[in-house]
């Protein structure tokens, strides 16, 4: 337990993967005393209630009628944005990193924090919280003004952060161990995602009076804001370019954020999965992933060709795909609870889904869509410890042969396996909180 409790915002923005990694860390931090408020958009309120977390609902203005439906999903129109972007698609990690550049993929998080910069300085004024915890490419100047101390919770690939130019470009999909790096510095010019976002930060910073802070994201490099006082990473050391750079003394690993799902799980009698003979496997594309059902019938199409039995996180187009009988599925499931049971996971290779599976010592098929997941991809396969496919270039046999050589892979599993041992008994998370605590409570003695 902390010496003295603290009480800590948490702030991250729309996004499962975003919310999902806040809640990891917020649940250590509860184990240790402390009082945590969720600030989240009202309309994920449903999704995280059973975390068991004292909310703080920011609410969007009410909107016209033709878009009531997204407020009952409101993973939707994140997931429409990605779609329309031309995210979905067989285009190259440049091609959708200058997508990602366009100003107008940035406006819906500037829009978000506008219309709640009044809610977020109410919240502070009346809870006077000792820290802010947020994971956003854009801070509230609430939060700035406030002079609280103030963390970042960087839920993707760390390439994003570490900034360095012996690693290749942040979203590329390119090897750390190129010898020509001729197409990083392509990547590097050409992709220019950090420019819009800081843009976007100096306006919001001028529509509510505070003055530039440019710094924070290096004028323009980082995609983040860098905080001064601590900003946190979830990646295994395995993983890690750790090899290659060092961190500064305001960054914090800890091998992944992996939050505990209250939902249990057991294999569906359905499956007829017998554990003596078969395999099983776990079939995850992400919510934004999976609203392409020609790209999921693709794949499972393959996939129920094989002898293996598969549970398939099926999204929120559920019911537009049916599953081969060899597969069982629903449109959400409780993934952290299902990683324990299975042989092997075939992933977009989003950040979360990627630490928690290695964390369980499982091995992986990477199939990127866009963004960090090409580095996720990217960095298991040249490590040896996973496989990366291209998703819109699949090949039954490719894939097939895949599956069958990671299940039999035993070299392989007891690497995953020693990984995972190391990784349960590293207590990396109560490092992290002491590490949290020890800079709020010397901040405080200071004023």
């Amino acid at each position: 337990m902390a010496s003295k409790p603290l009480k800590i915002f948490i702030y991250p923005c729309d996004g499962a993967g975003h919310i999902n990694a806040t809640v990891g860390v917020a649940q250590a931090l509860v184990e240790r005393g402390h009082k945590i408020f969720l600030l989240l958009n009202s309309a994920f309120e449903a999704q995280y209630l059973p975390f068991g977390f004292e909310q703080i609902l920011l609410k969007k203005s009410e909107k016209p009628v033709e878009q009531t439906d997204s407020k009952q999903n409101p993973f939707k129109v994140h997931v429409e944005m990605v779609k329309q972007m031309g995210m979905l698609s067989n285009k190259s990690p440049l091609e959708k990193a200058k997508l990602m550049s366009d100003p107008n993929s940035i406006k819906p998080f500037f829009n978000l924090l506008a219309e709640f910069e009044p809610q977020v300085e109410e919240a502070i004024k009346r809870e006077q919280p000792d820290l802010i915890i947020l994971d956003n490419v854009l801070i509230q100047p609430a939060i700035l003004k406030s002079k609280i101390p103030w963390m970042v919770i960087m839920s993707g690939n760390p390439l994003i952060l570490h900034r360095s130019k012996d690693l290749p470009p942040a979203t590329s999909g390119y090897s750390a161990y190129d010898k020509d790096r001729t197409k990083w510095v392509e990547f590097q010019t050409e992709s220019l995602f950090g420019q819009p976002i800081l843009n976007h930060q100096i306006k919001i910073n001028e529509m509510f009076g505070l003055n530039n802070t440019t710094d924070i994201y290096h004028n323009g490099v980082q995609y983040y804001p860098e905080s001064p006082y601590l900003n946190i990473y979830g990646y295994p050391e395995e993983l890690d370019y750790l090899d290659i750079v060092t961190l500064p003394d305001n960054v914090a690993r800890i091998d992944a954020f992996c939050r505990t799902t209250p939902e249990p799980f057991e294999i569906p009698s359905e499956l007829n999965y017998d554990s003596s003979k078969d395999k099983l496997i776990y079939v995850s594309l992400g919510s934004m992933g999976s609203i392409d059902v020609d790209l999921m019938k693709s794949i499972v199409s393959i996939l129920g060709k094989t002898e293996h039995k598969y549970i398939v996180s099926k999204g929120p187009l559920h019911d537009e795909y049916e599953l081969p009988s060899n597969c069982w599925g629903k449109a959400y499931l409780p993934q952290t609870n299902i990683l324990k049971h299975v042989d092997l996971v075939i992933t977009h290779g989003g950040n979360n889904t990627t630490t928690e599976t290695f964390c369980n010592g499982v091995p992986m098929i990477v199939m990127p869509l866009f963004g960090d997941q090409f580095d996720n991809a990217q960095r298991l396969d040249e490590l040896g410890l996973g496989c990366r496919m291209e998703p819109y270039d699949l090949n039954e046999k490719q894939l097939i042969d895949s599956i069958n050589r990671l299940l039999n892979d035993n070299e392989l599993k007891e690497k995953l396996q020693r990984a995972a041992k190391r990784i349960k008994e590293s207590n990396g998370k109560q490092l992290l909180c002491e590490r949290i605590e020890k800079i709020v409570y010397e901040t405080k003695a200071k004023k």
